[in-house]
């Protein structure tokens, strides 16, 4: 319900993120991982982000040489 209220709650993103890895459905989970870290480039789960499922905007945070 609240992704149908707010499509851009990275909250809600991440929590479904955490259901589907417990479903063993890990690509549908990485996906709505990608799309949290879109939102939020900050979020603890980041990690477990595969670097070529990365944003556009998490790369250019992460860029070599890029200070933050």
């Amino acid at each position: 319900m609240a992704l149908i209220l707010e499509p851009n709650h990275f909250g809600a993103l991440s929590g479904l993120y955490h259901v589907l890895q417990r479903q063993d459905r890990r690509d549908a989970a990485l996906n709505m991982l990608r799309l949290a870290v879109e939102i939020h480039p900050w979020l603890n789960e980041r990690s477990a982000l595969p670097e070529e499922m990365w944003p556009k905007s998490y790369r250019n945070l992460h860029a070599p040489g890029t200070e933050i």
